[in-house]
């Protein structure tokens, strides 16, 4: 049970990693950047969001 559990922690980081990475280069996009505006810039809240988001994946500060 606890090689199988240690495998499931592994198997989950390495997941959140790649999604992650994926998210970070996609967000570098100028392009992917000016459609999430255009989307949320009706409801300042999403963009305030948005925003952040952003900038905690550019920084690395995005939660495991």
């Amino acid at each position: 049970n606890e090689w199988l559990y240690e495998r499931y922690k592994q198997m989950k980081t390495y997941i959140h990693t790649l999604r992650r990475d994926v998210l970070k280069k996609k967000s570098r996009s100028v392009k992917f950047v000016l459609i999430k505006i255009k989307d949320n810039v009706k409801s300042p809240r999403r963009l305030w969001y948005f925003l952040k988001r952003f900038i905690k994946i550019q920084l690395g500060l995005v939660d495991k």
